[in-house]
């Protein structure tokens, strides 16, 4: 199946895209929905990256989420994607901010960081200061701001412009 042409919902198509196009092998993402994006972002890295080694990490708030949201068991999903074969797996359940800052100096040069809509403002804005560590020159943040819309792309440069503006703001 070509995930970059026939995935749904349309939106996960700029995903699939992305990793194809900049062979992604090293995946951070953020707000993992039911999970099958997860397993579809890790077999298109397999197939188009440069090296067989792909290495993904998902932060999720996982069985802490809110009523309303559907349940994801932080088990389930670690056993959904330790059966695929090539694959370095982590896990990290929690809010976006705080779980970034843990993770963010064992992840230089992400390839790709996916952050999904339902992710809070508050998690977003601590997360920020972290991200441009954590990436090269090539890589790419994709952020998305309403349920199955479009995903924005920034390259490095544009999230150390964004987290330098941040920061003096934060400062006045």
């Amino acid at each position: 199946m070509n995930l970059t042409m026939l995935a749904k919902p349309i939106c996960d198509r700029q995903i699939y895209k992305a990793i194809r196009k900049n062979r992604c092998r090293s995946l951070v993402e953020i707000g993992l929905g039911d999970g099958s994006r997860s397993v579809n972002m890790i077999r298109v890295a397999q197939k188009f990256a440069v090296s067989s080694n792909v290495k993904y990490t998902g932060i999720d708030l996982f069985d802490s989420r809110e009523n309303s949201e559907p349940k994801l068991s932080l088990i389930e999903v670690h056993r959904q994607l330790k059966a695929i074969q090539g694959v370095k797996v982590q896990l990290v359940p929690g809010e976006m901010g705080p779980a970034i800052a843990r993770i963010a100096n064992s992840h230089v040069r992400t390839d790709l960081i996916v952050i999904s809509n339902g992710v809070s403002e508050k998690s977003l804005e601590q997360a920020w200061f972290y991200f441009p560590r954590m990436l090269q020159s090539s890589s790419i943040v994709m952020t998305q701001r309403q349920f199955n819309g479009p995903f924005e792309t920034l390259n490095r440069l544009q999230v150390e412009k964004l987290t330098a503006n941040r920061s003096v703001r934060r400062a006045a």
